[in-house]
């Protein structure tokens, strides 16, 4: 909605920075714990979506 109406990226959007690792070897950065991180995040921000709702008060 906040781009729709200004036209910019959302300023409190979630966003998700992931430790990785990096293997010389091959030159590549693996980040192993991303699958399983990014689904909590996702469950913590529906909680408070939940908890405060414009429903909800």
């Amino acid at each position: 909605m906040h781009w729709l109406v200004t036209g910019e990226e959302d300023p409190l959007s979630m966003r998700i920075a992931a430790r990785h690792s990096f293997d010389s070897a091959t030159g590549s950065y693996q980040a192993t714990g991303l699958v399983a991180d990014n689904q909590l995040l996702q469950d913590v921000a529906l909680l408070y979506r939940q908890a405060y709702s414009r429903d909800s008060h």
